[in-house]
Formats: structure tokens, sequence, C-alpha cells
């Protein structure tokens, strides 16, 4: 399942996140993180979008939703597919 994850903490690195998925029980298939925008000290934008596997869409988003990393609770959900202009 594709996840839009947001509100990770600026201090979280990749290695962080992923530690925090497979905490849950998951398995991280591959996370995604925007480069942070020029002239910031911060390693991504505090959302990404993460493959995850292990369990059901719901129980996916039950296990991840509010969970903590770093004082801030990550928000999960669905990824939904992108619009394009014709």
């Amino acid at each position: 399942m594709r996840v839009f994850v947001s509100n990770i903490s600026y201090s979280a690195t990749m290695e962080d996140i992923i530690a925090e998925i497979l905490s849950a029980g998951l398995v991280v298939e591959s996370l995604d993180l925007p480069a942070p925008r020029p002239g910031t000290e911060h390693p991504h934008r505090g959302w990404g979008f993460a493959e995850i596997n292990g369990a059901s869409g719901t129980e996916i988003l039950q296990r991840l939703h509010n969970r903590e990393l770093r004082g801030r609770p990550m928000h999960c959900e669905p990824a939904r597919a992108r619009l394009r202009e014709l």
C-alpha cells in the first residue's frame, strides 16, 4: 500500500522513519522524501510517500497514524493518484 506520511519531525532521518515503521511490525518497500527547499537546513520537507506491506491497508494506517516520532505524531493516509493537467 502506498501511504502519504506527513507531520514528520525535521530532526528525523530516513533511517528513523524506516525504523519506526518496522517497529510497528510492517515492511517498508520504499520511502520517498522530497528534497528540502533551497536555503533550508532540514533534511526533508516533513512529508513523503512510503510503500508499506505486512498488513491490510486499514491495519497499516491504524498502526502508523499518530505514532510518535521524535516528539511529533506522524499523520498517515492512503496516497491519492496525482492529478495531471491535460
